[in-house]
C-alpha cells in the first residue's frame, strides 16, 4: 500500500484515478493544481505524485522542478492527454528531463497505472477486491468523452465487460449485435438522448436494465430530469457528479433486485 497523491485540473481524471487506486489498496488524495499539491505535500508523507502537465497556475514542469528541488528523494509519475502546442509524446519526454520517473499518456486504463507504479515503488500493486461473483456486460452512454471514460474505468475494474456509446443510436446499434445486462446512460445527448433511448429500451429490450445518469441541463435540474427518467423505466437514477462507490452500489442494486 503506497500514499499517492493525484495533481490534475480536470474533475473526472482525479475522481478516476482515486477511484481505481483506493480499489487497489492505496491510500490517495488529490487536489487539482500544482499550488495546492505542494501544500499538500509539504503537510504530510507521500511516497508518490502523480501529476498531469498542462495545468493553469502552475504546470507540470514547474511542479515536478519546485518539488525536485526541495524534496530530491520524491518519486513522481507524469501523464498527459497531450496539448495543441505541444505533442503529447514530446511533452512526456520533456517530464522525464524534469525529474519524472515514469510517465503515462491519457486515456489510460487501470492495469497500464498500476504497471508503472510497480515500477515507480518497486513492489507490485495489490489487486482491488471487486467483491462481485457474476460480472455482467454493460453498456455506457454519454458524449461527454472524459467522463464516458471514467465511468467505463470504474466499471472495467469491478470486472465487468463495458461498451461504450456517444449517443443513444450508437447504443440501440451494439443492442441488435450484443446480449447486454444493463445500459448506463446519460440524459441530454444529441441525436437519440436518454429519454428516447429508454423509450425505445422498453418498448423493443425491456428484458436490459437501465441506470439513468445526469448533470442537468439550462433549463432542467439533474432530480427532474431523473425522475422523469425514472417514469420512462430506468431502475435507478444517479446525479452528477457522482463517486466510484455510488455507481457499483447502484449497479450491485439493480441486479439483486433483477436476481441476475
Amino acid at each position: 500500500m503506497a500514499r499517492i497523491l493525484v495533481i490534475d485540473d480536470d474533475e473526472f481524471s482525479r475522481m478516476y484515478l482515486v477511484a481505481i487506486l483506493t480499489r487497489a489498496g492505496h491510500v490517495v488524495e488529490a487536489v487539482e493544481n500544482g499550488p495546492q499539491g505542494l501544500r499538500h505535500f509539504a503537510e504530510g508523507e507521500i511516497d508518490l505524485i502523480i501529476t498531469d502537465i498542462f495545468m493553469p497556475m502552475m504546470d507540470g514542469f514547474e511542479l515536478l522542478s519546485t518539488i525536485l528541488e526541495r524534496y530530491p528523494d520524491c518519486k513522481v509519475m507524469a501523464m498527459s492527454g497531450g496539448a495543441p502546442c505541444m505533442r503529447e509524446q514530446l511533452a512526456l519526454r520533456v517530464a522525464r528531463k524534469f525529474g519524472a520517473l515514469e510517465c503515462i499518456s491519457k486515456p489510460f486504463r487501470s492495469h497500464d497505472v498500476y504497471a508503472k507504479i510497480d515500477m515507480v515503488l518497486g513492489h507490485p500493486p495489490v489487486a482491488p477486491d471487486t467483491g462481485e461473483k457474476k460480472m455482467k456486460t454493460i453498456i455506457v452512454v454519454d458524449d461527454d468523452e472524459t467522463f464516458r471514460f471514467y465511468l467505463a474505468g470504474i466499471l472495467r475494474q469491478a470486472g465487468h465487460t463495458v461498451l461504450e456509446a456517444a449517443e443513444g443510436a450508437a447504443c440501440l446499434e451494439i443492442i441488435a449485435k450484443v446480449r447486454v445486462d444493463l445500459i448506463i446512460t446519460d440524459i441530454f445527448m444529441p441525436k437519440v438522448d436518454g429519454i428516447d433511448l429508454l423509450a425505445t429500451l422498453m418498448r423493443d429490450h425491456s428484458r436490459v436494465k437501465v441506470i439513468a445518469i445526469s448533470g442537468g441541463h439550462a433549463v432542467m435540474r439533474s432530480d427532474n430530469i431523473l425522475e422523469i427518467a425514472r417514469s420512462f423505466g430506468a431502475e435507478e437514477i444517479i446525479a452528477k457528479p457522482f463517486v466510484a462507490e455510488t455507481v457499483l452500489k447502484q449497479v450491485s442494486r439493480v441486479f439483486q433486485s433483477t436476481g441476475m
